[in-house]
């Protein structure tokens, strides 16, 4: 991987509105093929639009994928569901919920 690579899924994520923070990169050997991997419990072309392979320019492709880490993150899913039951009031639900649902998606 090099920086004129990030650099170029870094415009690439921008444009197709991916945070690419909760991602890891991969880069095949001929330099044409990239998977983005988008950290979340489950992977949901429905939830998260941005689930698919882009045939980009020169014939260079990113396949963007979830459920990295899945088992981790049926991990935190849980303690968030748990949490639930101890939060002081409805904003601090609402946020939980966001989480759950960031966590679960990678949204």
């Amino acid at each position: 991987m090099t920086s004129k690579d990030a650099k170029f899924i870094d415009e690439f994520c921008q444009k197709e509105k991916i945070s690419p923070l909760n991602t890891r990169l991969f880069k095949s050997e001929d330099g044409k093929e990239f998977e983005l991997k988008v950290c979340s419990l489950e992977a949901d072309a429905s939830k998260t639009s941005y689930l698919k392979t882009y045939e980009l320019a020169d014939g260079v492709k990113v396949n963007v994928t979830a459920a990295d880490f899945k088992s981790i993150m049926e991990s935190v899913v849980s303690a968030l569901e748990s949490a639930i039951d101890y939060a002081s009031n409805d904003n601090q639900k609402q946020m939980i919920h966001n989480y759950i649902e960031h966590f679960r998606y990678g949204e």
